[in-house]
């Protein structure tokens, strides 16, 4: 069965397993709810260490993070992950609103996409098919 999204393309119909980390609680709970309505299955961490251990416990298709955040920001979660031979092969999206103090070619090597907040519920769809596409 194929869905359509908000931005009425044409949606995978594979459910894929996310990790979401964002520390503000409101979008958290708004990805989540989004990602859920798109028929994902997604884990929500408030900061990078939780995020790290949910990547860890869940195995995930996909991870989606905040980049400023509070202790472990989302530069360090992605490197994390790509140093770890069990986890980097994950796509990770970035999702934030303070990408100008970031060098934008840096964020552009280390992460699968890059979204600009506010991000609309049919643009981190489209998102999510458009990496789901590559796995």
């Amino acid at each position: 069965m194929v869905q359509q999204s908000s931005a009425g393309k044409q949606a995978r119909s594979r459910p894929l397993s996310i990790v979401l980390i964002e520390d503000h609680d409101a979008t958290r709970e708004i990805f989540k709810a989004v990602l859920e309505s798109g028929g994902h299955d997604v884990v929500a961490a408030r900061d990078g260490i939780a995020g790290l251990e949910a990547v860890r416990e869940n195995h995930p298709s996909v991870v989606i993070t905040d980049i400023a955040m509070p202790g472990m920001d989302g530069i360090q979660v992605v490197r994390t992950l790509a140093a770890d031979e069990t986890m980097k092969g994950i796509p990770v999206i970035a999702a934030t609103a303070q990408s100008s103090g970031y060098d934008q070619s840096e964020l552009q090597r280390l992460f699968t996409a890059v979204l600009r907040k506010p991000v609309s519920p049919g643009e981190l769809l489209d998102t999510i098919d458009k990496v789901s596409d590559a796995l």
